[in-house]
């Protein structure tokens, strides 16, 4: 979908350009299952302790989350374009990677945990980790588990929105299957389903509109050459309304072309 952009409902910035609507959507939805568990949790469970290690003084001796990938670098004018949260996660991220808190962070409040909000969530998980919060035992790896996803798929998810065109939806679909692998086996088997849902631009079609506007020549021959066997030499293909359904998705694609099998796939 050319032109929609939720980032001015989420966050009231407006991020002028073209976008495939449903990036951003790809990783919030696995956070969202990953961090169900907590409200079933019992009473001891971090959602329920999030107030006071909040409150907690800032720690400048935290243990710095290492095998943490580094996230997109952000041209200058879209990090002056960014809302207070999003630049503040931003900052977050790469203070946790290299265990350094810098001023401007050391009075960050923040919010509490918000299951209707994803991006709230993910920014209130991320303090928690830099203050002497005192957790310890089952609580205190969850909230590693919670972070250390936020770090490693959440948010190097979120700001690849930066490739914001239609083209790098399939791309945006493998770097999601990589991070994916990436996880332990207890959050691979919690998130699995909901990467998989949320793969809209792994669909035959929208591979094939990447492929016509990629720089590399093979895939644009290739994709010329799946339009015009579809056609089967009539100027138009099938223009009716056809419902949408997700193809069989290639969990160990490294490419766009691995993603699906296009020659088996009813386009």
């Amino acid at each position: 979908m050319i032109g929609g952009d939720s980032t001015n409902t989420n966050t009231g910035v407006v991020w002028r350009r073209h976008s495939s609507i449903g990036e951003v959507a790809r990783s919030q939805v696995p956070l969202d299952d990953l961090s169900a568990p907590c409200k079933r949790a019992p009473p001891e469970a971090l959602n329920h302790q999030a107030g006071r290690p909040c409150n907690s003084p800032v720690s400048f001796n935290f243990k710095p989350v290492e095998g943490i990938e580094d996230i997109i670098e952000l041209p200058v004018e879209i990090v002056k374009s960014l809302s207070t949260d999003q630049h503040s996660c931003y900052l977050l991220i790469k203070a946790i990677r290299s265990g350094s808190l810098s001023p401007e962070l050391v009075g960050l409040k923040c919010g509490p945990l918000n299951h209707s909000s994803w991006f709230t969530t993910a920014q209130a998980i991320l303090p928690l980790w830099m203050r002497e919060h005192g957790l310890k035992g089952e609580v205190l790896r969850r909230l590693e588990v919670l972070v250390k996803f936020c770090l490693n798929f959440y948010f190097k998810m979120y700001y690849i929105k930066v490739k914001h065109h239609l083209k790098f939806g399939p791309e945006h679909v493998v770097s999601s299957l990589r991070l994916l692998r990436n996880q332990t086996s207890k959050v691979k088997n919690i998130i699995s389903a909901a990467v998989i849902r949320g793969a809209y631009h792994a669909h035959p079609e929208n591979i094939l509109d990447s492929f016509l506007s990629s720089e590399d020549q093979h895939q644009r021959y290739f994709g010329v050459r799946q339009i015009e066997k579809i056609r089967k030499g009539r100027d138009f293909g099938d223009a009716t309304v056809r419902p949408h359904e997700n193809p069989k998705v290639n969990l160990q694609a490294t490419s766009p072309e691995d993603l699906i099998n296009l020659e088996s796939e009813n386009i």
